[in-house]
């Protein structure tokens, strides 16, 4: 499956394909463009430090998901896909509580 970030970013799918290799992974959960997208979202819509861990938590559920199981690699692309969206949609519709009780109220209080 080719993904759009391949084009837009020289040399990431060498990089990504050369880690997953390395971390003994088949190239077939190399899916970046979900993760990027997730990880532009939280760090411009939540907080830049977010982002790394971010799409590390999507990645420890992907493996808690895939363990022991034999997935494509469509299949695993699809997990990525999913989680990473819900992921998005959280980001776009989250309000820390420390910023809503920092909040003026109508009344300036």
């Amino acid at each position: 499956m080719t993904d759009p970030h391949d084009q837009e970013i020289p040399g990431l799918r060498d990089w990504l394909d050369s880690v997953a290799e390395d971390l003994h992974l088949p190239s077939s959960v190399v899916v970046p463009g979900p993760l990027l997208d997730v990880a532009r979202d939280v760090a411009h819509g939540i907080l830049r430090p977010g982002a790394p861990t971010t799409t590390y938590l999507i990645g420890v559920a992907v493996g808690l998901q895939l363990a022991g199981e034999d997935w494509s690699g469509e299949d695993v692309a699809e997990l990525v896909n999913r989680l990473s969206y819900r992921v998005q949609d959280l980001a776009s519709d989250y309000e820390p509580a420390a910023a809503a009780a920092n909040q003026p109220t109508a009344n300036g209080a």
